[in-house]
């Protein structure tokens, strides 16, 4: 089963149960309404409410379709195989750069500030070094790039949404144990096969993950 294979049958499969989905609901809607506008004789309402929800479902469809696939695991697991090798490659290469959290292919965060732009000399990394990223980025279309926490290592691979209440998923990489005090991915502290919830504190802000590797996971993030 090849990549490129899976891919396109997660594509179709989320294709039609949009489209179903949308039109059973749309359906129901105007067979409310329908009945609503005829016991009180308005007939003239039962155009306008189709042609309402006719505009409503296509609006909804468009807005879906310009949004990135979202992929799913079937996919999401087929491609960490084939890129395992690329995906090690950048842990290891943000073990080196510790005093980075942040490497994207337009903009660095430091430990120290993530004001951007900001001087090279406040870069943290070298341009040569960041371009080394940038390849592994581009050969592999991660185009959103890595962010490291104390031991802990995300490759960003998907996201929709406004910076607020964005949803995301990445291959996410549990390094050793750390302190106590330090803040970890729920999957990272509890090392189950999967498991889901709400980050501490918070009502809306959450999270799912899948482990498809030793130390490696798959983790949505949505808010």
């Amino acid at each position: 089963m090849t990549l490129k294979f899976a891919v396109a049958v997660d594509r179709l499969q989320r294709m039609q149960l949009a489209t179903i989905v949308g039109w059973a609901c749309c359906m129901i809607l105007v067979m409310f309404l329908f009945q609503w506008c005829e016991l009180r004789g308005m007939r003239k309402a039962k155009i306008v409410v189709y042609a309402c929800c006719v505009v409503l479902v296509s609006f909804s469809l468009q807005w879906w379709g310009c949004g990135p696939l979202r992929p799913g695991d079937w996919a999401l697991k087929l491609r960490f195989v084939k890129h395992r090798a690329e995906l090690e490659q950048l842990v290891a290469m943000t073990d080196e750069d510790r005093q980075m959290t942040r490497i994207a292919p337009d903009f660095l965060w430091t430990q120290e500030t993530d004001a951007w732009p900001r001087p090279e000399s406040e870069w943290g990394i070298t341009e040569t070094r960041w371009d080394e990223y940038r390849r592994i980025f581009r050969q592999v279309g991660f185009d959103a790039g890595v962010s490291r926490g104390e031991n802990d290592v995300m490759v960003f691979v998907w996201a929709w949404g406004i910076v607020a209440g964005e949803d995301s998923i990445s291959y996410l990489h549990c390094g050793a144990s750390a302190g106590v005090s330090v803040v970890r991915e729920p999957a990272c502290t509890q090392r189950r096969e999967t498991g889901g919830g709400y980050y501490q504190g918070s009502k809306s802000a959450g999270y799912r993950y899948r482990k498809i590797g030793d130390d490696w996971y798959i983790l949505e993030q949505f808010n």
